[in-house]
């Protein structure tokens, strides 16, 4: 009796145990497919207010002027260990002149923290320890009347009104491992690949051309963390592939609110979310025990089984 009982026991223990383990995973899983910004702890919403700027992220072109790419990032400190599988950000375009003919292809990374030192006074990011390229799903999400900047001249270049939102779903196999307490910077650029067909050449220029001026920007945020976002130039080569990382050598330089802005001097943070898995729970002390029970009942139970038996026999045969 006492072995069965505790053989059911602990069946129903691990039974129990497996049941909450497959539960947990399932609501992980459902989470990262509705991840929502105010559902995560790594969250930078964006500031929809007039004080609200885009800022000039991707391909930089001027007519007259140069051609090349802005490369943005930003801090953010990581809450819990596990697989980064969704990104969101959000932006507007310059002058709302968006291109809708064209796929939404951007490049993401990851970077190391680089601290402060006596050279660099502020952190940036050191060297990149991830990066992935591809197409991000597109939705409206409101209307702001916000100016358009671009950090390399430092100066209002436009207007904006639409804001866009924008989700990275990122397999798992192909996802960032990020490690709890740890500081890292999220990169990006919006490729300069406007026809989607993996390269950069001449054709996409022509396309930029024909629908200047274009341009892509970050949306800032007024929740902020640590440093400053920055930003880096990068040199456009034709023809190149749309894949782009900066050098972990790459000069960056803090991104600040311009003159005559309301917040003028002031440090800018960007619009971004970060959310994914977490790693499965290790079997609990419970678990454990049950197994313990498992093992005692079916190494004893015969043991036991055996002696109940003699002490019957003795009492049978005693009458």
């Amino acid at each position: 009796m006492k072995t069965s009982t505790c053989f059911i026991v602990g069946m129903a223990l691990l039974t129990w145990t497996y049941g909450i383990t497959q539960a947990a995973a399932e609501y992980i899983t459902q989470d990262v497919v509705n991840c929502l910004p105010n559902q995560i702890p790594c969250s930078q919403p964006p500031d929809r207010s007039s004080s609200g700027l885009d800022v000039l992220d991707g391909l930089r072109a001027y007519l007259p002027g140069g051609i090349g790419l802005n490369y943005l990032a930003d801090d953010f400190l990581c809450s819990n260990s596990g697989a980064i599988t969704n990104i969101q950000i959000w932006g507007s375009y310059w002058n709302d002149n968006h291109l809708k003919k064209n796929p939404p292809l951007f490049n993401l990374a990851i970077f190391e923290n680089l601290p402060a030192d006596q050279d660099v006074p502020y952190s940036r990011p050191g060297n990149v320890l991830w990066n992935w390229y591809g197409l991000a799903v597109e939705q409206p999400d409101g209307r702001a009347k916000e100016h358009f900047y671009d950090p390399k001249l430092n100066k209002i270049i436009g207007t904006d009104h639409q804001i866009w939102q924008y989700d990275f779903n990122i397999p798992e196999d192909k996802s960032f491992l990020q490690e709890k307490g740890k500081t890292y910077w999220l990169g990006v650029s919006r490729s300069a690949d406007l026809l989607g067909d993996g390269k950069v050449d001449y054709k996409d220029l022509l396309s930029l051309v024909c629908d200047y001026p274009w341009g892509f920007g970050w949306k800032t945020s007024s929740e902020h963390f640590e440093d400053s976002a920055v930003f880096t130039k990068l040199p456009l080569t034709i023809p190149s592939a749309g894949n782009v990382v900066p050098p972990s050598a790459a000069a960056w330089s803090k991104l600040q609110y311009p003159a005559f802005h309301p917040l003028a001097g002031q440090d800018i943070d960007l619009a971004f979310a970060i959310c994914g898995t977490k790693p499965v729970p290790e079997p609990s002390a419970i678990v454990m025990l049950a197994c313990l029970c498992v093992t005692v009942a079916l190494r004893y139970g015969n043991t036991f089984n055996t002696l109940t038996i003699l002490r019957l026999r003795e009492k049978n045969s005693s009458k």
